[in-house]
């Protein structure tokens, strides 16, 4: 468990931002914009239960081909609309088209941006830029198989719909024929109604600004909505499994657990370190291989929750403008895709199993009933672990205590686990190493096998190639060992390497793709 930070940021007349509850949790912006320019969809798949049927659920994002996918600048012009968004509903109470923008100049401000050094504007590229930004969230479609949540009418949408449905700049006409005295914005109807329901959670815009991790950035979106659905429940802790977080990110789901943790564990600890998280924990789940992370808000994380509760002046001191996950779908893994996803939340049968488990320590069940409902449900499993690392003659008693005083587990059990971790650290680096040598070895042979489907003219110009990357003093052994008739086993090796290289940047290229059918069909050359 990593343990909770002695400060956090401060939070002082923060300013929330409203945002959309589904474009929160389901995945629209890229993260970075390594390879976004051959990013052309995103795809969430789950299966939820519900009323005893099971309904396949899919979410998926298209871009347009012209115009791209949309990635991280994309993000920060929707954050600055929706700024603007947040502001009329605080003022009208609801959201109407046209959506009056103002000038590409004030979404710079709106932005953050520095003007240019002796400027009084920001220049015509970043307007350009901004332009091009909407322009290319309106084309982005969007496809709902039953994952947008229409809070007014209470139901999963199953359509096609855009977030933007137009955008219209200055001089332009708009719909009713008047000239656009600035720049004007139309949402979708699916979008505006979501709006209008007063489906958003507040959004901290600094303090997400202020995140270096990506990753950390989009966690505080999916776990801000998360930690509002369990604030009134007795046990504030969320997990998800890594299949699922991997889709909604979204990012690359690694298979092993070491790739996964350097993969996220960065953003985590930012989250840690700014106070919105108090701890985050790995763990495997034991049904099919995944892993499942448990999520504990920090500091910041609660002070944005009673803030938000205080800010009912939104809908006129009706009733609270949050969102009720309880209303979020349990996605159950989907065998038949390959992207299968669960969501995971504590229930009445986790606090049976712990209500169980502590009577088998020999807690009366009236007492352990107690325990669960006063006591963290992640507490309560470190001390069912710990017990026995206690000098206590009366384990049950001495483990009542503990958990109704919140004492620290011993520090033996501390040691005992760490050592677990390190060794569980070592497997995995050793299944990850073992899994490479093999994945090493098979594209080796497959590449012998190419090498052999060559004409020999095409071999003799990879042997020479490999040679000429040998350094001076080798190429002269290589010439004396040629003369005696036969190579070293150091000399081998190296120009099998070079060959390697080789092969692969010809493969790369597409100077061989008939050589390497006709490999691995076997067929002579």
């Amino acid at each position: 468990m990593i343990a909770k930070p002695k400060k956090t940021i401060e939070l002082t007349d923060l300013e929330f931002i409203r945002s959309e509850v589904n474009l929160l949790v389901f995945p629209f912006f890229a993260l970075t914009t390594k390879g976004l320019r051959r990013r052309l969809q995103t795809e969430f798949r789950a299966v939820a239960e519900g009323e005893g049927e099971r309904v396949e659920i899919l979410w998926s994002v298209s871009a347009n081909s012209e115009y791209g996918y949309p990635g991280p600048f994309d993000r920060q012009v929707h954050r600055a609309v929706e700024q603007i968004i947040t502001e009329i509903l605080r003022d009208k109470g609801q959201v109407e088209n046209p959506i009056r923008l103002g000038s590409l100049y004030s979404l710079c401000e709106r932005m953050g941006w520095r003007k240019q050094p002796g400027s009084q504007e920001y220049g015509g590229k970043r307007y350009r830029a901004i332009k091009r930004a909407l322009e290319r969230i309106t084309m982005t479609s969007i496809k709902s198989g039953g994952a947008f949540y229409d809070k007014g009418e209470r139901h999963r949408v199953s359509q096609v719909f855009h977030l933007y449905d137009a955008v219209v700049f200055q001089d332009k006409r708009l719909r009713d024929g008047e000239i656009a005295d600035t720049n004007y914005l139309y949402l979708s109807d699916l979008y505006l109604q979501s709006i209008n329901s007063f489906y958003v959670k507040p959004l901290d815009y600094h303090y997400q600004q202020s995140l270096r991790s990506p990753i950390a950035s989009r966690l505080y979106e999916i776990l801000g909505v998360k930690f509002y659905g369990v604030r009134n429940h007795r046990q504030a802790e969320v997990c998800f499994r890594y299949s699922t977080l991997a889709q909604l990110l979204p990012v690359e789901q690694y298979q092993y657990l070491s790739h996964a943790r350097k993969q996220l564990d960065p953003g985590h600890q930012e989250l840690v370190d700014t106070g919105f998280l108090a701890s985050y924990e790995w763990r495997e789940a034991r049904d099919d291989g995944d892993w499942l992370i448990f999520y504990r808000p920090g500091d910041r994380a609660r002070d944005e929750i009673r803030q938000a509760q205080a800010e009912r002046r939104l809908t006129n001191g009706a009733q609270e403008a949050l969102p009720h996950i309880d209303e979020e779908f349990e996605a159950k893994p989907a065998k038949q895709t390959t992207a299968a996803a669960e969501l995971v939340l504590e229930d009445e049968a986790a606090d049976e199993a712990l209500v169980a488990e502590l009577v088998q320590l020999k807690v009366s069940e009236s007492t352990a009933r107690e325990l669960v409902k006063r006591s963290d449900a992640s507490a309560i499993r470190e001390w069912i672990e710990a017990i026995d690392y206690s000098r206590a003659q009366d384990k049950a008693a001495f483990l009542v205590k503990a958990l109704q005083e919140n004492w620290q587990v011993p520090e033996e059990y501390l040691n005992a686990k760490e050592e677990k971790r390190q060794q569980e650290r070592l497997r995995e680096a050793e299944r990850a190493r073992r899994q490479d040598q093999i994945q090493g070895e098979a594209e080796e042979e497959e590449l012998d096998r190419l090498y052999e489907s060559l004409s020999s003219e095409q071999r003799a110009e990879i042997d020479r190639e490999a040679e000429a990357r040998t350094p001076p003093l080798l190429r002269k052994q290589i010439a004396l060992q040629r003369q005696q008739g036969e190579f070293s086993p150091a000399t081998t090796a190296i120009l099998r390497l070079n060959r390697y290289e080789i092969l692969r940047t010809w493969l790369k290229e597409g100077r061989m793709v008939n050589a390497m059918s006709r490999a691995r069909r076997g067929e002579p050359r």
